[in-house]
C-alpha cells in the first residue's frame, strides 16, 4: 500500500472513529506531526493513499485545549481518526495493524484444559499460570 503524509492538509475531514498507540509509534510510522490548530488539536498526521483521506490527531486533551493542565504530546495515546467516510478508519487500522494491541482470551489458544465442575458458568479452566 503506497501512502503519503503531511502533503497536504486534512481540511474537510470529520471524525470517524479512533485507535490508542503511543505518540512514539505514530512517529515511527509516519514521522513528526504537523502542528495543531492552537485550540483543540496539538497533533495531527494527514495520511493519503489512493482517494482516501486520513487524518489522526488529538482532541481536547492536550496542552492547547488545557493549558498547563493539558496532556503533553508524547504522552497522548487515545487519538481520533478523521476522514470522509469510514475508509480511513480502515486505512490507518491498516498501516498499524501489527501495533494495535489485540485483546485475546487464552482459552482460545488452547491453553486451558476442560472445566472440572460441570455446573459452573465457565466452560474452562485456564492452566494455573501467573499471566492468566
Amino acid at each position: 500500500m503506497k501512502i503519503t503524509v503531511n502533503e497536504t492538509n486534512g481540511a474537510g475531514t470529520s471524525l470517524q472513529g479512533g485507535i490508542e498507540l503511543s505518540y512514539n509509534q505514530l512517529v515511527d510510522k509516519l514521522g513528526e506531526p504537523l502542528e495543531g490548530d492552537d485550540y483543540k488539536v496539538d497533533a495531527q498526521w494527514v495520511i493519503w493513499s489512493g482517494d482516501t483521506v486520513a487524518t489522526i490527531y488529538n482532541w481536547k486533551d492536550g496542552k492547547n485545549y488545557w493549558g498547563v493542565d493539558g496532556t503533553p504530546v508524547s504522552q497522548i495515546t487515545s487519538w481520533s481518526i478523521g476522514g470522509f467516510d469510514s475508509d480511513a478508519v480502515e486505512l490507518v487500522h491498516a498501516i498499524f495493524k501489527d501495533a494495535m494491541e489485540v485483546d485475546v482470551n487464552p482459552c482460545e489458544l488452547a491453553l486451558c484444559e476442560p472445566e472440572s465442575n460441570p455446573i459452573s458458568h465457565h466452560h474452562h479452566s485456564c492452566l494455573d499460570d501467573d499471566n492468566y
